[in-house]
């Protein structure tokens, strides 16, 4: 008899625990003893299915999600808002400016985990379509801001502040409706807490690599340093999106009722 345990904690790595239990028990029922072998091709072909549709979602979520994102940034004026006022001397707009930074990097947030659970579980995920919706909140929001960085002055107006903080008010309101809406809000205010406790780690740990090469003499490198640098930055972005995901996933399936089905 192969080893169930074993099976099933790999199958877990890529589905829910209970999806997970369900296929270990029906390939077990379907190879005798003698097909062991068989058994251990089955989970392996069933992980590599499995793990094709989260690496799709993985890739989509951060290239695609990232680059639309900056890219709606920038249309609408708003990265070049944050640009002039953040490296302003009169700060007349400080708090706003703060405001506006924290709405992109929550909507950056919630855009790109909310692609990832569309496409890794479906629109029928109740967590993929609360987070879709907070995301679109969000963009709504932004696209607001945008309007009103557009017209001079027009953004330090108290009623914009107000009316983007309303606009939150009832995005939050809506995620805390139900019990199940609020679990999964839980899990997404958790996933951005460890996301932003991750952020300085991997930051120090990429300044710290960075150091390290800046040691490394010249000529025993074979590309310039300068490319090396450079290349260092994707690499600390993925790792910060992969921590995201990985602990977006864990709450997803803490926090997904039992009848969920994965499609």
């Amino acid at each position: 008899m192969p080893n169930a345990s074993i099976a099933e904690w790999l199958l877990r790595r890529v589905t829910t625990q209970e999806r997970a239990a369900a296929i270990t028990g029906d390939l077990i029922e379907q190879n005798t003893k003698r097909a062991s072998l068989l058994f251990w091709f089955s989970v392996a072909g069933i992980m590599l299915s499995l793990s094709a549709r989260w690496l799709l979602a993985f890739i989509i979520a951060w290239q695609v999600g990232n680059w639309t994102f900056s890219h709606f940034l920038r249309s609408s004026g708003i990265l070049g808002f944050i640009e002039t006022e953040g490296f302003s001397h009169h700060h007349t707009g400080h708090l706003f400016l703060i405001f506006v930074i924290s709405l992109g990097v929550v909507g950056n947030f919630l855009w790109q985990i909310g692609l990832f659970l569309a496409i890794r579980y479906g629109l029928r995920d109740t967590m993929a379509r609360l987070t879709m919706m907070l995301a679109f909140a969000a963009i709504c929001a932004l696209a607001l801001v945008g309007a009103a960085v557009s017209i001079t002055n027009w953004w330090a107006k108290p009623a914009v502040s107000a009316i983007c903080i309303f606009a939150m008010l009832i995005g939050a309101i809506f995620s805390l409706l139900t019990a199940q809406r609020r679990k999964v809000t839980q899990a997404l205010t958790g996933t951005l807490f460890v996301t932003a406790l991750a952020v300085p780690v991997c930051g120090s740990m990429s300044g710290l690599l960075m150091y390290l090469i800046s040691k490394i003499p010249q000529w025993a490198i074979h590309t310039p340093r300068s490319l090396v640098f450079t290349s260092v930055f994707p690499v600390f972005n993925m790792l910060i999106f992969l921590i995201e995901i990985s602990v977006c996933t864990t709450m997803h399936d803490r926090t997904s009722p039992k009848d969920t089905v994965e499609i």
